[in-house]
Order: structure tokens, then C-alpha cells, then sequence
């Protein structure tokens, strides 16, 4: 059986990090199911948050449903008018980042007050407003509208972690659009919280930092300690060994001979596979059994992986191998298949079982 263990202590002391580095209010992002972590059971585990942040309509609704009082921010667009108008039934905050949207919005029937967040566009050329007379225009019109009432207006920065000339760029552009308003305002995400308080401003998006994982290595907390050294990774995945057998030279391993034994070599099956979310690695990576590197030979098949356990001491099939989590980041994962960590959190597959500790 392959396991995906995640420990909510893990994210909640992530969450403790980001508290102690910000006078800030805390928007906890747990969209595309809390990155893989469990939308409902990291919600509840994230309880002191002002606000939870998500991207689809589902997934707000998903949260009122299991009965979260907390703020919610929907991110992403909205779509029927019937969605709509259960999403302002459940006080979800609206994101507007068009007229049209707006449009939409003032044709719903409904005496409810409607709460909206404008997203502006500051450089990262995705959703949101770009142009001052737009935005201006736009405004008014809110105003002019009894039940929708404007909080905040906010950005979204594209190279927090890694570019730091086009973060203040982005900043800068931000609050010239902005300088003319009262309204709340929030555009720090995980890495810019790191960067200087004056992204902060009145709350900060909190995202993959919560689980444990940071893109710039050399961020630090504002008395001077590495971030990545302090957070935890809270997902770990853990995979059984199925089969134990020897190589003779010669031999092949997988689809397409993928792997060619020089010397005898023992090898190791395990119950993992792009079937559950795991890369399509060919000959690159490994996983770790019995605190020992085990590579992996061939490719990775549907559900099933072959590492190389010769070095491994009194293996056998109670083993567990070691896929990724507290001694092999799903950042290092990431590395070996030209992508980041979002990504191999967010990809692990229903079939994988997973347990909350």
C-alpha cells in the first residue's frame, strides 16, 4: 500500500512562523484541496487564520458546507447566476477583475450585501485591473451600488522568491494604481512575507510556506533564522516494498529495457507509480529505505517503481520506502523533474491512502 502521511502539527507550527513574522492579518490559502494537504481537515487545523483563501467555487462552498466560520476569499472567477448567488448566501468574498464581473454581479436579485475584493493586475499580466481610469471607473460604479461594498484591493507578485528587482516593481506599480483609496490592502504571498514588512500591509497570503516549503532558500525570519530550516514539511509518502529480487548482468528493468545491469544488482519493487502521482523519472532520483539511497532504475511505470537496493542490509519486505517527506523534500523531488514543489503536493491521487496525524 502507498501512504500519504500529513501532519497538521507541521502546518500549524508553519502557520506559528508565519504569525511571529507579521503584525499582519493571515489569509491561509488552501486552495486545490489545502495543495494536496486535505481542504477540510487543514481549515480546521488552521482555525486561528482571518481568512482562507481558494481558487474554484467548490471549494468555498465545500468549507461552508463542513461548517467553516471563517472568511473565505474567492481568488478565481465566478460562473451561473445559481452558484453566485449561493456563494453570497454563504458571505464568500467575491474577487472582481473585470466590468464584467461587476456586470454579473449587479444583475443578481438579492438584498444581501455583497463583499468584493478588486484584484489588480501589477505586472504578472494574469487576472486582475491594469489601467487607473478603468479601476477609478469601476470603483464608482461599486459605489453607486447599495449592496455591494468594496474591502479591500489587491496584487498578486510573480518573482517574490527568485527576482527581487521586479517584486518592487510590481509593489511599486501596485500602490500608484492604489494611493487614491482607502480601501484594505494585500498582495504578500508566502516568499514576499519574507522580503520586507512593507508587503504585508493589511493582510498576508500565506500559501505554500504552511506546508512546509519555501522556493528562495536564502529567505530569512526577521531575527535573522533561515526559513527553510524552520519549517516542516507535513506531507510524507510512504510506499511497501512488493517484490525483492537479484539482477544478473545483462538484465533489463522496465519498459523499453529502460535500465541494463553491468554487475549483479538487487533490486527492489515498490508499490508506487504515476498512477499515483509519482514523476515518470528513467533512470533519475531515488527513494530512501532503511535511511539508505536507493536509485531508481528504468522508468517509473503506472504502479509500480524499481529501485536498486544492493547496499540496503537485511532488507525485507516489511520495509517501507521513503517516497518523499521529512528526509527527501518534495523540493528536491521537484528538482529532478524540472518543476516545483506545488506540484508533486498537489499531484498525489486518490488512490494513495491518505492518514492525518
Amino acid at each position: 500500500m502507498t501512504q500519504c502521511v500529513i501532519n497538521l502539527d507541521a502546518v500549524r507550527r508553519n502557520f506559528q512562523v508565519v504569525k511571529s513574522n507579521t503584525n499582519s492579518k493571515i489569509c491561509a490559502i488552501i486552495k486545490a484541496d489545502a495543495y494536496g494537504h486535505g481542504l477540510i481537515k487543514t481549515a480546521r487545523a488552521l482555525s486561528q487564520a482571518d481568512c482562507f483563501g481558494v481558487a474554484r467555487t467548490n471549494e468555498a462552498l465545500w468549507l461552508r458546507e463542513a461548517g467553516i466560520k471563517n472568511d473565505i476569499l474567492l481568488m478565481g472567477g465566478f460562473e451561473d447566476e445559481k452558484t453566485l448567488k449561493e456563494l453570497i448566501r454563504n458571505n464568500i468574498i467575491l474577487s472582481i477583475h473585470s466590468f464584467d464581473e461587476l456586470k454579473l454581479l449587479k444583475s443578481i436579485a438579492t438584498d444581501a450585501q455583497i463583499r468584493v475584493h478588486i484584484k489588480i493586475d501589477s505586472g504578472m499580466h494574469r487576472l486582475g485591473i491594469s489601467d487607473k481610469n478603468v479601476l477609478r471607473n469601476l470603483l464608482d460604479d461599486i459605489a453607486q451600488t447599495k449592496n455591494i461594498k468594496c474591502e479591500a484591493l489587491y496584487t498578486h507578485y510573480a518573482t517574490s522568491d527568485c527576482d527581487a528587482s521586479f517584486l518592487d516593481e510590481q509593489y511599486n506599480c501596485f500602490i500608484d494604481l492604489i494611493k487614491d483609496y482607502k480601501f484594505l490592502k494585500h498582495s504578500a504571498n508566502s516568499a514576499a512575507i519574507f522580503q520586507g514588512k512593507k508587503y504585508h500591509m493589511d493582510m498576508v497570503r500565506a500559501g505554500i510556506v504552511l506546508y512546509g516549503y519555501i522556493n528562495n532558500p536564502q529567505l530569512k525570519t526577521f531575527d535573522g533564522k533561515t526559513v527553510k530550516d524552520i519549517i516542516e514539511p507535513a506531507m510524507s509518502v510512504y510506499a511497501d516494498i512488493v517484490q525483492i529480487k537479484t539482477l544478473q548482468p545483462g538484465d533489463f528493468v522496465g519498459y523499453d529495457k529502460g535500465y541494463q545491469a553491468k554487475k549483479p544488482r538487487k533490486i527492489a519493487l515498490i508499490s508506487i507509480g504515476y498512477g499515483d502521482g509519482y514523476p515518470r523519472f528513467i533512470n533519475k532520483g531515488y527513494v530512501l529505505i532503511k535511511n539508505k539511497k536507493c536509485k531508481i532504475l528504468g522508468k517509473v511505470c503506472m504502479d509500480l517503481t524499481a529501485v536498486d537496493v544492493t547496499n540496503v542490509h537485511d532488507i525485507s519486505m516489511k520495509d517501507k520506502a521513503e517516497i518523499f517527506g521529512k528526509n527527501i523534500g518534495a523540493d528536491l523531488v521537484a528538482e529532478w523533474n524540472k518543476t516545483i514543489s506545488y506540484d508533486i503536493l498537489c499531484s498525489v491521487t486518490k488512490r494513495v491512502n491518505k492518514i492525518w496525524v
